[in-house]
């Protein structure tokens, strides 16, 4: 089983919706905007856009073909105002999904507009859509399709040709508490050579909190937890892309089942 960095990131920031978890960002002091991209097939968050202008917002996403479908999958936007004085964590974030239905580069247009929507300049991201460039992961020669068995192996990454490695990770949960009445899981990064050992998670996703309060006879209580029963490794891969001509990064998950 493979899945992009991207696609990856989608299922946490789920995970944490659903726990309510509160997502902080720092302001953007200036647009954010690539002006290319890897994409495999359909992928939800393709183009990430921060603008740095609270009052912008994208409209008008076009595709330079047919066999590439473009829309809007996302908007991430907080801004608050008191007084004259804005908040200096606010977000303008937009996601930009993409599904190729055959092999090639792709032009990518949309429009940055006014709060007025009135166009303030159109913008251009080439997408480079072709085949995943990981041939293979292998845990002691074997390929596994998401669930592995054991505590470790050595893992193996091959890459299509034409791509160079250039960093390999594995990544596991560890518990972070965060104060007093929280904790939660977050992934922690290893670094190993290709061909080395990798030991196997063994915490599923978890989160809690709660807190309680009492004030002039009133009292209320809040306490939740929220867990998983697999305990995910993620490979982070990152390599010269022979398309894109720089550094990219996928991530391929697996995991073990709670014993």
């Amino acid at each position: 089983m493979r899945i992009s960095k991207r696609v990856y990131s989608v299922l946490l920031a789920l995970v944490m919706a659903l726990t309510m978890i509160p997502s902080v960002a720092g302001a953007a002091t200036k647009d954010s905007i690539p002006k290319k991209v890897r994409s495999y097939g359909t992928n939800e968050r393709a183009i990430e856009i921060s603008l740095a202008d609270p009052s912008q917002s994208i409209d008008n996403i076009k595709s330079s073909s047919k066999n590439m479908v473009v829309m809007l999958t996302g908007a991430d936007y907080n801004y608050e105002d008191r007084d004259g004085v804005s908040n200096k964590n606010y977000r303008n974030d937009y996601y930009i999904g993409v599904r190729s239905k055959k092999n090639g580069t792709y032009k990518v247009t949309f429009d940055i507009i006014d709060e007025n929507k009135k166009k303030v300049e159109t913008k251009t991201v080439e997408v480079y859509a072709y085949d995943y460039p990981v041939k293979s992961i292998t845990f002691d020669g074997k390929k596994y399709n998401g669930e592995l068995s054991g505590k470790s192996a050595k893992v193996k990454v091959t890459l299509a040709s034409g791509n160079t490695i250039k960093k390999l990770e594995y990544g596991v949960y560890k518990l972070k508490k965060e104060n007093e009445n929280n904790s939660s899981s977050e992934m922690a990064y290893t670094t190993f050579k290709n061909g080395g050992k990798v030991t196997f998670g063994t915490r599923p996703y978890y989160y809690s909190n709660e807190y309680s309060n009492s004030y002039d006879g009133y009292t209320s209580q809040y306490s939740y937890f929220n867990t998983g029963m697999n305990c995910p490794t993620t490979i982070k891969i990152t390599y010269y892309d022979k398309y894109t001509k720089q550094n990219e990064t996928v991530e391929s998950y697996f995991y073990k089942y709670v014993d």
